[in-house]
């Protein structure tokens, strides 16, 4: 992990936000209202690839659809000797908080880092009412609406799909689910 985080530093040069086994992601150094989702084992290109496709198939999906859920607009993907990577929309954190907070429905008293990210918290319904003040009734409306979207409409089974609250570039001070 240590070689990873090195060598994604030396050759992007941005603050690594979230690390797991589908990647790393990193804020763009040449424009930090997007990240950058990469791959350094080149076995893993083709599903990162996948992925760039499906997000942005999605993304134009929810938009046109007028969904209540936001999906980052993937940019660019690229793939090089070294490694392979994909450009999107940045999720910027959850308003007065420094962190993203990523919803987990399965544990309801949660509250904690989230462990594959520098700038998460994973959290419960519970604090999700009490501390963050978030309409779980809507909020768990959008999610349900999603992967019924997903599911019927797409084919797609949804895994590995998180869900997050944060804000975007354009309105950093109103919550959104993406």
């Amino acid at each position: 992990r240590k070689y990873i985080k090195k060598y994604m530093k030396s050759h992007f040069g941005g603050t690594i936000l979230g690390q797991g086994t589908h990647g790393t992601i990193i804020i763009d150094p040449l424009d930090s209202s997007k990240v950058i989702k990469s791959f350094t084992i080149l076995s893993n290109c083709e599903k990162l690839q996948d992925e760039y496709e499906v997000q942005n198939e999605l993304s134009n999906d929810f938009v046109s659809n007028n969904f209540n859920i936001v999906v980052p607009k993937p940019c660019s993907y690229s793939i090089t000797r070294e490694n392979c990577k994909y450009t999107m929309s940045r999720i910027y954190p959850f308003p007065e908080y420094n962190y993203y907070l990523l919803l987990n429905l399965t544990e309801i008293n949660l509250d904690k880092k989230f462990s594959h990210s520098s700038v998460g918290y994973e959290v419960g319904i519970v604090p999700l009412i009490n501390k963050y003040n978030v309409n779980v009734q809507d909020t768990v409306f959008a999610i349900g609406k999603m992967f019924s979207y997903l599911h019927w409409v797409k084919m797609m089974d949804g895994y590995d799909c998180e869900v997050i609250i944060g804000s975007t570039f354009e309105d950093q001070n109103v919550p959104k689910i993406f």
